[in-house]
């Protein structure tokens, strides 16, 4: 029992792989808040200078400062602290590439140092979500006990061995019992045949006895586990394929609002009252490709994340990362309700602040139905992986389960006769 204990012990303190894993994290938390303070683009000033900029780094600052908080408060929660940052790191790519593709079309002269610290805090950061994938995976992988840990396991016999005379019934040639300390145990657990059932007094099975496989009995593959977010394998195939089907199609609804114009810009004229809109925000509209690039790889990480989050045997760890790639477009949603109380750029129109000031025109920016849209299968996609997760399979007298004795049976239960 004492070999066990230090062995748990020596399990939860962190390794090597998990503390250069927690630095990452950290470095990246660091550097996403520290490349807010410089100039970002030549004219736009700082990210901390634009609310709407500074609404988006926040919050996926937060969230990978949320990945680390949860590796740090258990060895048991590295594996959803990983997948978290997975995630956020999927869906910050996006973003990652659309400004680099700015900086190459227009010139290294035109961008701040505030580009190349969120440039290197990303690259930081997806080494480190890998890096505490690979710690994560090496921490939770099972490996066989040892004799020494288990708890009564008896130590193979070191003592003389039986002579050849002895009979296989435990008797020597002479008829004196071959038992002693000065005989070989047979009954080791190696020898002894688990599966088979116990017999009475004259050797018949004992009544209500199933043969349970060990692998099974502590947890081996295929029965039902303990950890947290693992479903057994004898979940129903049919529930399994309507949770996929359900999760991809409000990802894919939630991916596919993220393309179209969230905000839509309106010029009013206070002489004749008319009014001129234009949507702001497409994709592929009046957009260079370095942005329609980056666009869509934001799209495709809140696809692909969901999609294969769903497949994943871990629950809990799926549901991480899909959490991960919903902080970084809630990020971007936080974003466009702050942009609406913001003033409306002129050049949105093809004007000057002259022009706009000459004709009398009042500027005014409302958010768009795709937002609604995107905002809403973003918050379904959201219900439906946490109830997902939490979801247990339980199936009565399954493999793993030892069948109750006749008499402990439910008073509620209809009688047989």
């Amino acid at each position: 029992m004492e070999t066990v204990e230090q062995s748990s012990v020596a399990s939860r303190r962190p390794s090597a792989l998990d503390l250069v894993a927690a630095a990452g994290l950290v470095a990246t938390v660091v550097l996403h808040v520290v490349a807010m303070a410089p100039t970002y683009f030549v004219g736009t000033g700082s990210l901390m200078s634009q609310p709407d900029q500074a609404t988006i780094y926040s919050v996926v600052a937060a969230a990978w400062a949320l990945a680390l908080v949860i590796g740090l408060t258990g060895p048991n929660r590295t594996q959803v602290a990983a997948a978290l940052a997975v995630g956020v790191a999927a869906s910050e790519l996006g973003f990652r590439v659309a400004d680099l593709g700015d900086a190459l079309r227009y010139g290294t002269q035109t961008v701040g140092s505030g580009l190349w610290l969120m440039e290197a805090a990303w690259v930081v950061g997806a080494v480190a979500a890998g890096l505490a994938v690979a710690a994560a995976r090496r921490r939770h992988t099972p490996r066989p006990p040892k004799r020494s840990e288990v708890a009564g396991a008896p130590e193979p016999w070191s003592g003389p061995q039986p002579g050849p005379g002895a009979a296989a019934d435990g008797s020597d040639a002479a008829g004196t019992a071959a038992y002693g300390p000065d005989a070989a145990r047979a009954d080791t657990p190696d020898s002894i045949d688990w599966t088979a059932p116990l017999t009475v007094g004259d050797g018949r099975p004992e009544p209500g006895f199933v043969p349970v496989p060990v692998a099974v009995a502590v947890g081996g593959a295929g029965g039902a586990t303990d950890e947290p977010g693992v479903s057994p394998s004898a979940e129903d195939d049919h529930e399994r394929a309507a949770w996929t089907l359900l999760v991809i199609i409000l990802a894919a609804v939630t991916a596919g609002a993220f393309l179209p114009a969230w905000d839509h810009a309106v010029a009013t004229s206070a002489v004749t009252g008319r009014s001129v809109g234009v949507d702001l925000g497409n994709a592929f509209s009046h957009q260079p490709w370095q942005q329609v690039v980056g666009t869509v790889l934001a799209a495709l990480s809140l696809l692909v994340v969901p999609a294969v989050a769903v497949r994943l045997r871990n629950k809990a760890v799926g549901a991480a990362a899909v959490c991960g790639s919903l902080l970084v477009l809630a990020a971007q949603l936080a974003s466009a309700v702050v942009q609406v109380d913001q003033p409306v750029s002129p050049s949105y129109f093809g004007l000057t602040a002259g022009q706009v000031q000459q004709l009398g025109l009042s500027l005014s920016l409302r958010l768009t139905d795709w937002f609604t849209v995107d905002a809403l299968a973003a918050y379904a996609l959201l219900a439906a992986v946490m109830v997902w997760s939490t979801l247990r399979v339980a199936h009565d007298n399954s493999a793993g389960t030892v069948p109750k004795a006749p008499f402990e049976r439910n008073e509620a239960m209809p009688s047989a006769s």
